[in-house]
């Protein structure tokens, strides 16, 4: 979990090592993601502090899923606000555990988009 600070601060880029990958074929690890992204969209929160002060924007979250469908690591390789960035890592923290990888254990970006508009 992200500790608590200045919330006008950003998250800097985690430095990561190339994207594993895992055995299944390319369609069956978009699938994969795909379901990630929906059950993560369903456990995110839209900070009220973020709202109120209008931020917007898209968190990218790069997830290890280890073969038996644990969350291993979390990390940020984009900017993104603290705020939102801390929202995005308890709607994963929310959703796991997950269902197995196909192919055994991989890390994944998924996306989640952050906008005022949304309800």
């Amino acid at each position: 979990m992200v500790p608590p600070t200045d919330v006008s601060e950003e998250v800097a880029p985690t430095p990561v090592p190339a994207a594993e990958e895992s055995a299944a074929p390319a369609a069956v690890r978009e699938s994969y993601r795909a379901l990630l992204a929906d059950r993560i969209e369903r456990h995110k929160r839209y900070p009220s502090l973020a709202r109120r002060r209008r931020l917007e924007g898209t968190v990218v979250a790069e997830l290890t899923i280890g073969s038996g469908g644990d969350l291993e690591s979390v990390r940020f390789p984009e900017r993104a606000h603290r705020l939102l960035a801390r929202s995005t890592e308890d709607a994963i923290s929310r959703a796991a555990p997950f269902p197995p990888p196909p192919g055994g254990a991989l890390r994944i970006r998924v996306p989640l988009d952050y906008r005022i508009d949304d309800r």
